[in-house]
Protein backbone atom coordinates (compact mmCIF):
# COMPACT_ATOMS: atom_id res chain seq x y z
CA UNK A 1 0.00 0.00 0.00
CA UNK A 2 2.80 2.38 0.94
CA UNK A 3 4.78 1.46 -2.21
CA UNK A 4 1.73 2.03 -4.41
CA UNK A 5 1.16 5.43 -2.84
CA UNK A 6 4.81 6.48 -3.34
CA UNK A 7 4.64 5.18 -6.91
CA UNK A 8 1.47 7.18 -7.68
CA UNK A 9 3.00 10.35 -6.14
CA UNK A 10 6.14 9.86 -8.27
CA UNK A 11 4.07 9.33 -11.42
CA UNK A 12 2.00 12.44 -10.59
CA UNK A 13 5.16 14.50 -10.02
CA UNK A 14 6.61 13.34 -13.35
CA UNK A 15 3.36 14.22 -15.14
CA UNK A 16 3.28 17.70 -13.55
CA UNK A 17 6.94 18.21 -14.55
CA UNK A 18 6.16 17.17 -18.14
CA UNK A 19 3.18 19.54 -18.29
CA UNK A 20 5.36 22.42 -17.03
CA UNK A 21 8.11 21.64 -19.57
CA UNK A 22 5.61 21.44 -22.45
CA UNK A 23 3.96 24.70 -21.34
CA UNK A 24 7.27 26.61 -21.08
CA UNK A 25 8.53 25.24 -24.41
CA UNK A 26 5.23 26.03 -26.16
CA UNK A 27 5.16 29.53 -24.77
CA UNK A 28 8.76 30.19 -25.84
CA UNK A 29 8.06 28.94 -29.35
CA UNK A 30 4.86 31.00 -29.54
CA UNK A 31 6.60 34.20 -28.42
CA UNK A 32 9.41 33.62 -30.91
CA UNK A 33 6.90 33.00 -33.73
CA UNK A 34 5.01 36.20 -32.83
CA UNK A 35 8.30 38.13 -32.89
CA UNK A 36 9.08 36.88 -36.39
CA UNK A 37 5.55 37.65 -37.59
CA UNK A 38 5.84 41.21 -36.21
CA UNK A 39 9.19 41.69 -37.96
CA UNK A 40 7.68 40.45 -41.23
CA UNK A 41 4.79 42.91 -40.82
CA UNK A 42 7.26 45.73 -40.06
CA UNK A 43 9.33 44.94 -43.17
CA UNK A 44 6.21 44.76 -45.34
CA UNK A 45 4.96 48.08 -43.97
CA UNK A 46 8.34 49.72 -44.61
CA UNK A 47 8.36 48.47 -48.20
CA UNK A 48 4.89 49.95 -48.75
CA UNK A 49 5.88 53.26 -47.13
CA UNK A 50 8.98 53.53 -49.36
CA UNK A 51 6.82 52.91 -52.43
CA UNK A 52 4.30 55.49 -51.20
CA UNK A 53 7.06 58.06 -50.62
CA UNK A 54 8.49 57.43 -54.09
CA UNK A 55 5.07 57.90 -55.69
CA UNK A 56 4.44 61.07 -53.69
CA UNK A 57 7.87 62.63 -54.22
CA UNK A 58 7.78 62.21 -58.01
CA UNK A 59 5.03 64.86 -58.07
CA UNK A 60 6.78 67.30 -55.71
CA UNK A 61 8.10 70.39 -57.47
CA UNK A 62 11.82 70.68 -56.78
CA UNK A 63 14.58 72.92 -57.97
CA UNK A 64 16.75 71.40 -60.73
CA UNK A 65 19.70 69.47 -59.36
CA UNK A 66 22.92 71.46 -59.10
CA UNK A 67 24.71 68.74 -57.11
CA UNK A 68 28.14 67.67 -58.29
CA UNK A 69 30.59 65.06 -57.09
CA UNK A 70 32.33 65.99 -53.87
CA UNK A 71 32.17 66.07 -50.08
CA UNK A 72 28.80 66.57 -48.39
CA UNK A 73 27.35 66.39 -44.89
CA UNK A 74 24.82 63.66 -44.13
CA UNK A 75 22.41 64.17 -41.21
CA UNK A 76 20.23 61.26 -40.09
CA UNK A 77 17.60 61.96 -37.46
CA UNK A 78 15.79 58.78 -36.31
CA UNK A 79 12.95 59.08 -33.80
CA UNK A 80 14.14 58.38 -30.27
CA UNK A 81 17.84 58.31 -31.18
CA UNK A 82 20.68 60.82 -31.21
CA UNK A 83 21.07 62.66 -34.53
CA UNK A 84 24.01 61.34 -36.58
CA UNK A 85 26.06 63.81 -38.61
CA UNK A 86 28.83 62.56 -40.87
CA UNK A 87 30.92 63.67 -43.80
CA UNK A 88 30.44 61.62 -46.97
CA UNK A 89 31.62 61.52 -50.57
CA UNK A 90 28.95 61.74 -53.27
CA UNK A 91 29.52 60.91 -56.94
CA UNK A 92 27.36 62.13 -59.82
CA UNK A 93 27.64 61.27 -63.50
CA UNK A 94 25.64 63.31 -66.03
CA UNK A 95 23.35 64.60 -63.28
CA UNK A 96 22.63 61.12 -61.87
CA UNK A 97 23.64 59.99 -58.39
CA UNK A 98 25.84 56.98 -59.04
CA UNK A 99 27.79 56.34 -55.87
CA UNK A 100 28.10 57.08 -52.18
CA UNK A 101 31.55 55.50 -51.74
CA UNK A 102 31.87 56.20 -48.00
CA UNK A 103 28.64 54.28 -47.22
CA UNK A 104 27.90 50.57 -47.53
CA UNK A 105 24.94 50.81 -49.88
CA UNK A 106 23.20 48.87 -52.58
CA UNK A 107 21.00 49.72 -55.52
CA UNK A 108 20.88 53.48 -55.90
CA UNK A 109 17.80 54.32 -57.94
CA UNK A 110 17.18 57.81 -59.29
CA UNK A 111 14.09 58.70 -61.29
CA UNK A 112 14.01 62.41 -62.13
CA UNK A 113 14.72 64.05 -58.76
CA UNK A 114 13.56 61.10 -56.62
CA UNK A 115 16.40 59.01 -55.21
CA UNK A 116 16.47 55.88 -53.06
CA UNK A 117 18.97 53.33 -51.78
CA UNK A 118 19.47 50.67 -49.11
CA UNK A 119 22.31 51.08 -46.64
CA UNK A 120 23.84 48.12 -44.82
CA UNK A 121 25.51 48.40 -41.42
CA UNK A 122 26.38 44.78 -40.75
CA UNK A 123 28.48 45.58 -37.67
CA UNK A 124 26.43 48.42 -36.25
CA UNK A 125 22.81 47.43 -36.78
CA UNK A 126 20.10 46.58 -39.24
CA UNK A 127 19.73 47.90 -42.77
CA UNK A 128 18.04 51.19 -43.58
CA UNK A 129 16.09 52.29 -46.64
CA UNK A 130 16.48 55.89 -47.74
CA UNK A 131 14.04 57.60 -50.08
CA UNK A 132 14.08 61.28 -50.88
CA UNK A 133 14.36 64.15 -53.27
CA UNK A 134 17.23 66.04 -54.88
CA UNK A 135 16.33 69.71 -54.51
CA UNK A 136 18.92 72.11 -55.93
CA UNK A 137 22.18 71.44 -54.08
CA UNK A 138 20.63 69.36 -51.25
CA UNK A 139 18.92 65.99 -50.87
CA UNK A 140 16.37 65.19 -48.19
CA UNK A 141 13.87 62.50 -47.36
CA UNK A 142 12.88 59.71 -45.01
CA UNK A 143 14.80 56.78 -43.61
CA UNK A 144 13.26 53.46 -42.61
CA UNK A 145 15.44 51.32 -40.32
CA UNK A 146 14.60 47.62 -40.47
CA UNK A 147 13.97 45.68 -37.27
CA UNK A 148 16.91 43.67 -35.94
CA UNK A 149 17.32 39.97 -36.61
CA UNK A 150 19.43 37.28 -34.99
CA UNK A 151 21.49 38.65 -32.13
CA UNK A 152 19.91 42.12 -32.65
CA UNK A 153 16.32 40.89 -32.24
CA UNK A 154 15.56 43.44 -29.54
CA UNK A 155 15.89 46.32 -32.02
CA UNK A 156 12.51 47.34 -33.40
CA UNK A 157 11.83 49.14 -36.67
CA UNK A 158 12.59 52.86 -36.61
CA UNK A 159 11.70 55.85 -38.76
CA UNK A 160 13.31 59.20 -39.35
CA UNK A 161 14.47 61.87 -41.75
CA UNK A 162 17.76 62.54 -43.52
CA UNK A 163 19.42 65.40 -45.33
CA UNK A 164 22.55 65.71 -47.47
CA UNK A 165 23.96 69.20 -48.02
CA UNK A 166 27.30 70.73 -49.10
CA UNK A 167 30.04 70.37 -46.48
CA UNK A 168 31.11 73.62 -44.91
Amino acid sequence: MKKARIKSIAVGAVLVLLVVIVFVAGRAIGVRSETFLQKDRDLDLQKKLVELDQAFLKDVVARPSTMTSGRYTLEINVAGKVKKVSSIEVEFDKGQLVKLPTLTIESIVQTWNVVSWTQYDMDKGPSARFVGLIDGNVMWGRVYVEPGFGWREEESAAYGVWRIYPAL
